[in-house]
């Protein structure tokens, strides 16, 4: 959750993380993605078709190193737990749905759904609100242009005229 929150990756490049992928300083090497193909996760390219590296926030790195202790540099960061493999994005009845309803049950004002892909708004919100530039938070999202990231999040963007 803090990964998805902080990074703004998609849920499958998430899932296709490995121990090799965690460069230090803060960064995190993208280098695929698991997508759905019918019932099943494929491995493929990111979507662009190419690498990207990210920042993460110092406290969600040591999470990222803790889990990656011990692994094979090549092992996958998070596994299914019954079945092992990629983990597959949340349903609405899986470990979000239940997260949500227990923030919803403490705050009304939560909202009472939440889309794991909702996740990646919430960091390009938190990187717009604390000031990144557009190309910055373009490279975090993984967007082609930065015209796709100011279409998508332009009214987050601090106004210059005065407004």
């Amino acid at each position: 959750f803090w990964f998805l929150v902080t990074s703004g990756v998609r849920f499958g490049e998430a899932a296709a993380l490995r121990p090799m992928d965690l460069v230090g300083d803060g960064l995190v090497r993208l280098r695929r993605a698991y997508s759905k193909a019918g019932t099943k996760s494929v491995l493929t390219d990111l979507k662009g078709h190419e690498l990207r590296t990210v920042a993460v926030p110092p406290a969600v790195e040591a999470e990222l190193l803790k889990l990656a202790e011990g692994k094979p540099h090549d092992a996958l960061l998070w596994e299914a737990p019954r079945k092992g493999g990629p983990l597959k994005p949340p349903r609405p009845n899986h470990w979000l749905g239940a997260a949500v309803s227990r923030c919803h049950e403490a705050d009304s004002t939560f909202p009472e759904h939440l889309a794991v892909h909702s996740l990646r708004h919430t960091a390009a919100s938190l990187l717009i609100s604390s000031g990144a530039n557009v190309k910055v938070v373009q490279n975090q999202l993984g967007h082609k242009s930065a015209n796709m990231t100011l279409d998508q999040y332009s009214h987050l963007f601090p106004h210059d005229l005065g407004k």
